[in-house]
């Protein structure tokens, strides 16, 4: 029989123990989550969320997570906390088979996954601070969401898609993660546009095993490792007007064993990477968009032009080279843009634009 004095030194050794790993009362308990149900009720209640009608609101910090059963709400922190202990497979917000759930404006940090979508549509992820989470959002079987304004950093990837369609990732900061800025998995017809994605370890988007028909518009990729990597069998996809600047490689056709073919790069302007384009595996994919469209702005190519036209045998010039710029026998662009201004001017219009858009912060969205 244990001496009564004993149960109780190992009774304080425990809540000691607790009060160590836990400081602050931070720790979330194991299988301790707040559910909005089906019906509306905050199960259990919690003093910081709050329901108004379809709105719940945060006053306060919140260290647990939160299960979103309920369709057509709007989830609100108000730019309160959400705050986890980055606890395997942990996630802040939950969204699982739901349907227009928007959540705006909060700071959910230290999650496996700052949100979790898993089978949603027309859910709306907007205007949040997602932070040192393994990722910030990642969407599994989803379609028709749109993740827009956020600030997603510190953590591993900020953005993956599994097998999830006709989503939008726009106008998001995404910098300083461990491991790639935007990553699609087996997913299509998703546009990446007009985000910031800078100073990632890896990469800054990532195409592989069969993500096809995606767009990537209007970004600016700044300082990865890879700008934009293609994987197995990533074909079809679209990259324009992108500012693909300080990269090691911008494109990165890897491939591996298969190949990337068939995916369309034109309007983007290749800026001081160490290589503009890397093909791993050399299979056709197009650089241009035609004549008088136009290719990529290359800033390690001079050519002359004082000829016009498609076949680039008129005489007069149309702000394209007269020669293609040769990637290998595979891939060449054939209209390679002539800069307006000197690739000096242009590095310095591209650089002021990332700091202006690196410097735009987190807005409240209201």
């Amino acid at each position: 029989m244990v001496k009564p004095s004993f149960t109780l030194l190992l009774t304080g050794l425990f809540v000691i123990s607790l009060l160590i790993l836990c400081p602050s009362h931070n720790c979330t308990a194991e299988g301790e989550v707040i559910f909005i149900r089906v019906g509306g009720e905050v199960d259990p209640p919690h003093p910081n969320i709050t329901r108004s009608g379809d709105r719940y609101v945060l006053g306060g910090v919140v260290e647990h997570e939160i299960v979103v059963e309920r369709d057509s709400i709007v989830v609100d922190g108000e730019g309160h906390t959400i705050r986890g202990t980055n606890v395997w497979d942990s996630k802040g917000i939950h969204l699982s088979q739901v349907y227009n759930v928007t959540v705006r404006n909060t700071n959910i940090e230290r999650f496996w996954f700052s949100v979790y979508l898993n089978s949603t549509s027309a859910c709306v992820i907007q205007g949040n601070q997602l932070t040192r989470s393994h990722r910030g959002a990642k969407l599994v079987g989803s379609w028709n969401n749109t993740i827009l304004d956020n600030t997603v950093e510190r953590g591993t990837t900020a953005f993956y898609l599994l097998s999830s369609h006709n989503n939008t990732i726009s106008k998001n900061r995404i910098e300083f993660n461990t491991w790639n800025g935007v990553q699609l998995y087996a997913s299509t017809n998703n546009t990446i546009e007009e985000n910031t994605i800078t100073s990632n370890r890896r990469a800054g988007i990532v195409f592989e095993s069969q993500s096809k028909y995606n767009m990537a518009r209007r970004n600016v990729i700044l300082n990865q490792t890879f700008g934009i990597n293609f994987g197995n069998n990533s074909n079809h996809n679209h990259v324009v007007e992108n500012n693909i600047t300080g990269n090691m490689y911008g494109v990165y056709l890897n491939g591996l064993t298969i190949g990337v073919s068939g995916n369309v790069l034109f309007h983007n302007w290749f800026v001081n990477n160490s290589n503009h384009v890397f093909p791993r595996i050399s299979l056709a994919n197009t650089w241009d968009d035609g004549h008088p469209s136009g290719g990529n702005f290359w800033d390690d190519y001079i050519d002359v032009d004082i000829h016009r036209g498609p076949y680039q045998n008129e005489t007069g010039s149309d702000g394209i080279w007269d020669h293609p710029y040769v990637i290998d026998e595979l891939n060449q662009d054939r209209y390679p843009i002539v800069p307006e201004f000197s690739v000096e001017v242009l590095l310095s219009v591209f650089l002021s634009a990332t700091v202006s858009i690196g410097l735009l912060g987190k807005r409240t969205v209201r």
